[in-house]
């Protein structure tokens, strides 16, 4: 893409060797722009209409749009790197961003598993804002979900900080998933009751 550019440049009059540097940045600006622009009025579309068709709420697009957003520059700025004719230095980068990738991964485990918990609690919805859960002995009304941590407010007006990771690795019981729940009471009667009556009488 630069030497296309170089050349319009050299036809335009320009000379010298800020020909090359300046149909460089030309390049660069103009993949930058042109990825960007298609991100915006393809790919951002297009993952709305998937997170609308996943019953997704305003809460829960939010964090998965900045996660697009992110992956739409990055690539822009590849491509920019690609089409200005500086591939060697994007390779250089692209290995120096794998290995502090890799590193970071290790440090950070815990961290890049409840970000992709609650990636799949967006998705998956097993529990949604204002519902009654159950998890490993523990119970309460979902307050707050965000991509690390899920906030449970007790029945005891306490409020739980909990780990994505820690939810999506055990069961989780929603009792208000459905709009109908099944309730079982015992109730006790003499052995001398009218039977059919005292049935009569809960029901």
């Amino acid at each position: 893409m630069v030497d296309p550019i170089a050349d319009f440049l050299s036809d335009a009059g320009l000379e010298g060797a800020y020909v090359e540097t300046l149909a460089a940045a030309i390049a660069f600006f103009v993949a930058f722009v042109g990825v960007i622009f298609f991100g915006r009025l393809i790919l951002s579309p297009i993952t709305n209409r998937m997170m609308n068709s996943r019953g997704l709420d305003a809460h829960a697009k939010k964090p998965l749009q900045k996660l697009v957003s992110f992956l739409v520059i990055f690539l822009a700025i590849a491509v920019a790197f690609g089409a200005a004719g500086l591939g060697s230095f994007l390779t250089a980068v692209a290995t120096i961003t794998a290995a502090a990738t890799l590193a970071i991964g290790f440090a950070l485990q815990d961290m890049i598993k409840n970000f992709a918990a609650g990636i799949f609690i967006f998705t998956d919805k097993p529990f949604r804002i204002g519902d009654w859960i159950e998890w490993d002995g523990n119970a309460g009304v979902v307050e707050d979900i965000s991509l690390r941590v899920t906030r449970v407010k007790t029945f005891d007006n306490e409020l739980l900080t909990v780990p994505n990771g820690d939810l999506m690795d055990g069961v989780i019981k929603n009792p208000v998933a459905k709009d109908k729940l099944r309730v079982k009471f015992v109730f006790g009667i003499g052995y001398d009751d009218d039977i059919p009556e005292a049935t009569e009488i809960i029901i």
